[in-house]
């Protein structure tokens, strides 16, 4: 093998390590890039999820003050319907009629079963208000969970990324490498057999021209 392919082979090894390199760092910005969007996501997905729980946490304390805020008004309407019953009572009696017998007691209990109705309309009311509340929690809190398993997945799909991109480095330096010692072993041969094999004097020749 001449000169010349010995340069030859030199400079085709240089080239597949430089490819060689080149490819495994390709695939590993390529991964690392998709692993970087996974995490991203994941952040995303959390933070959505944390919205998720934050309204969650607010529903439930609407919930609890749609129970309180109906109880606070069939309150207010029972004690309304007593003092309207009171005045009631009053002006019959006043009248001269008897309230506690006839048609006056007839109205009169028809009045209250009335007064009764719409107290327990109101409480029927803040408590479906907030039943409707603690319906909207339970469905934020699964939506939370579901974001938390998004943020899992693309947690594990960046951990992967990370992995193929060291992979695709580490297979890029042994490509090269494997190259390496590939030209170098060729270079090699093809250099001993440009200059030759050779030989050491024998002995013979020394003593004769020491003769």
């Amino acid at each position: 093998m001449s000169w010349i392919a010995v340069g030859i082979t030199v400079a085709s090894t240089a080239l597949n390590i430089y490819g060689n390199v080149k490819q495994g760092e390709s695939a590993a910005s390529a991964a690392n890039t998709q692993a970087d969007w996974s995490l991203e996501n994941a952040k995303w997905s959390r933070e959505d999820a944390d919205q998720a729980r934050r309204d969650a946490q607010g529903a439930l304390e609407d919930a609890e003050r749609s129970r309180a805020e109906g109880y606070a008004h069939e309150d207010m309407q029972r004690r309304g319907s007593a003092m309207q019953l009171g005045r009631t009572s009053a002006a019959i009696g006043q009248s001269g009629v008897d309230p506690a017998s006839g048609s006056a007691l007839q109205v009169a209990t028809q009045a209250a079963a009335f007064a009764e109705l719409d107290a327990l309309n109101i409480r029927y009311e803040g408590l479906m208000r907030a039943q409707q509340n603690v319906n909207q929690a339970e469905q934020l809190g699964r939506q939370a969970t579901a974001y938390e398993r998004e943020a899992i997945g693309h947690e594990r799909a960046a951990a992967s990324g990370q992995y193929q991109a060291r992979n695709a480095r580490q297979g890029g330096y042994l490509g090269a490498a494997s190259s390496a010692l590939a030209g170098a072993s060729s270079a090699y041969g093809g250099y001993t057999k440009s200059v030759g094999p050779t030989t050491a004097p024998s002995s013979y020749g020394m003593n004769n021209r020491s003769n």
